[in-house]
């Protein structure tokens, strides 16, 4: 590695560590290899963040316990200790999902100023195998590394078809993850323990694990998904926590603590619970929960002292559904809502026209409201018409994200006008525009050949075609300029087509009543949206063209994304072989805008 030269400012110290936080690892990686004061400088700042998911991880790590020429004489498990030997101490936050990381990083104890650590899915990845990297001469080093109380909390699943080896190796590498926890019980800030690891060995008693969690005294975010807490136990013994999610038992206690602010449980909560946290965390912002489940029948007839208390009104902010399988309960969404009139986030599984009305209600200063699971597309006659309640309602709505949602174009123009001035992101499909027959197409095709407009010497087919496609003409435009009126929209999706089973796309894999986007249609009239990042329209049988492409490229300039131009259908259709041509030429023109939907 070559000496620096003179003091000039490519080698102030200050400033390299200012340009490297603004570098991606590659870059860093490279820069780090420049001089020796670059590496000094930077070495600190490429290990700052360790994930084995990401880069070339996922391929090098399974291979260190593996036979093969590509790593025999150069990457082993010493390797990979060596590395963190070396550099472990200037991990601050680690992310993992390998066992093979969980060994490296306890194997010196070196990995002891971690601000972060989380555990990703441990099914994703192989474990070890038998090979030059791994003998038995390292049992004696595991068990210097493993607390002695862990060695009889955690044993070898009984139900894992893995070979006993193998469960050996997971179970080892359980316990020096809780070590690694318990190593880095003054640093740590952020912790999350993943399910999957649950499947890696059996829990006798978790007694161990918790009494590690209460030694994190510094802690503020927990994200515990691997074994069940007493939620009052753990907010008594860890004062700055913020923010938990996890699987919450014996939660009797009603001692208020006013320090939580984000509280995500993994069940389904039903209304009493929902009230009693809501009263128990004064300064909650953030809710949220599997599902919200149903009231329960002992409180379906409310005496008067309950319902006096129903009228008390929360501060939370946002309130969240986290399974996008789940059904909504009306009645016990009606409950909640009336409670939380200051929600400016809330995240659905499903939107009825009750609910929904409930929203306008009650929620006045609503700034987003997301339906999970893009997948429920079309799945019942209550999405249709139903977000206009909150358009017309909600005067600071900033995002809806309902794309499962139709709005139809009689009631988008008759309906009530939209307050919400300010919205950044629609996202709902816009259907029921009258469509010309093909008869009637050909009429004007032929109309057009003849340039003859006049209704003079036209039959009645002709008039009745003309007066169609001047009527679907005027239409759109008025559709198209209720939404130019949105000056602030970054994301606009029309449309969306969900893959069917095996990710594969059905054949015919558009509406016929949706618009047609193009110039003559209205589409100038998006000129207004110059913020526009993201445009939509899969599953719109649109008429876009060469024209419409060249003037999204010239009135749209922060566009990033787009979906609707990729391959899904026949190939050999006709409107299949023209989006094909349009996708290329907009890849030509802007190789800058991502066409999102590709396999």
């Amino acid at each position: 590695m070559p000496e620096q030269p003179g003091p000039t400012l490519a080698y102030i110290p200050e400033l390299l560590e200012l340009i490297g936080h603004r570098l991606a690892v590659p870059q860093l990686a490279c820069c780090a290899r420049t001089c020796k004061l670059w590496h000094q400088i930077l070495t600190p700042l490429l290990w700052e963040t360790f994930d084995d998911s990401r880069y070339q991880w996922p391929r090098i790590l399974p291979g260190l316990y593996y036979e093969s020429a590509s790593n025999r004489d150069r990457l082993d498990k010493a390797w990979l200790d060596g590395l963190f030997a070396k550099y472990g101490r200037y991990i601050r936050t680690l992310r993992v999902q390998w066992c093979a990381t969980v060994f490296a990083a306890t194997s010196y104890g070196v990995c002891t100023q971690l601000e972060s650590l989380q555990t990703l899915d441990f099914n994703r990845t192989t474990t070890f195998r038998r090979t030059r990297g791994w003998s038995d001469a390292d049992a004696d080093a595991d068990a210097a590394a493993v607390l002695p109380i862990l060695e009889d909390a955690i044993g070898m699943p009984s139900w894992a078809l893995k070979s006993e080896l193998f469960r050996e190796m997971d179970v080892k590498a359980v316990r020096r993850l809780w070590t690694l926890i318990y190593d880095n019980s003054s640093t740590l800030r952020f912790l999350r323990l993943d399910q999957s690891l649950g499947g890696l060995c059996s829990f006798r008693t978790f007694d161990p694990q918790h009494h590690i969690l209460f030694g994190l005294q510094n802690l503020k975010e927990m994200d515990n998904s691997q074994c069940p807490m007493n939620l009052d136990l753990v907010l008594q013994r860890l004062p700055h926590l913020r923010s938990i999610r996890g699987k919450f038992i014996n939660n009797t206690s009603t001692t208020p603590y006013s320090n939580l602010r984000s509280l995500n449980s993994i069940f389904a909560l039903d209304p009493p619970t929902v009230r009693m946290y809501l009263q128990k965390f004064p300064n909650l912002n953030s809710l949220s929960m599997d599902q919200l489940a149903e009231v329960p029948r002992a409180t379906t007839t409310t005496p008067l002292h309950q319902v006096q208390e129903n009228n008390i009104v929360y501060q939370l902010k946002e309130f969240r559904f986290t399974n996008p399988q789940g059904l909504l309960v009306r009645e016990s969404a009606k409950r909640v809502i009336t409670w939380l009139p200051y929600l400016t986030h809330i995240t659905l599984n499903t939107l009825f026209l009750e609910t929904a009305e409930h929203l306008a209600e009650h929620c006045k200063h609503l700034e987003s409201f997301r339906q999970v699971g893009d997948w429920k597309v079309n799945d019942g006659s209550y999405m249709t018409n139903t977000v206009i309640k909150l358009l017309a309602a909600c005067p600071k709505l900033k995002i809806l994200d309902t794309i499962q949602h139709q709005v139809t174009a009689h009631a988008l123009l008759t309906g009530p006008l939209w307050v919400c001035h300010g919205l950044e992101t629609f996202r709902c499909q816009i259907v029921g525009i009258p469509q010309l027959t093909e008869s009637s197409c050909q009429t004007l095709r032929i109309l057009a050949s003849s340039k003859s407009s006049s209704n003079v010497f036209l039959t009645p087919q002709a008039r009745h075609a003309l007066r169609m496609s001047r009527g679907t003409m005027e239409q759109q435009q008025r559709i198209l300029e209720r939404f130019a009126r949105l000056t602030r929209l970054k994301v606009l999706e029309l449309s969306l087509k969900v893959p069917c089973y095996l990710s594969r796309y059905e054949y015919v894999d558009y509406r016929i009543d949706t618009l047609a986007l193009t110039l003559d249609s209205g589409l100038g009239q998006l000129a207004a949206l110059s913020d526009l990042e993201m445009f939509g329209f899969e599953g719109c049988y649109h008429a876009i063209g060469l024209p419409e492409l060249q003037w999204m490229i010239q009135n749209w300039p922060r566009l990033k994304a787009m979906r609707g131009l990729q391959k899904n259908g026949l190939p050999d259709s006709p409107f299949e072989v023209r989006k094909a041509w349009l996708r290329d030429y907009m890849k030509r023109q802007r190789p800058d805008i991502q066409q999102q939907g590709e396999k």
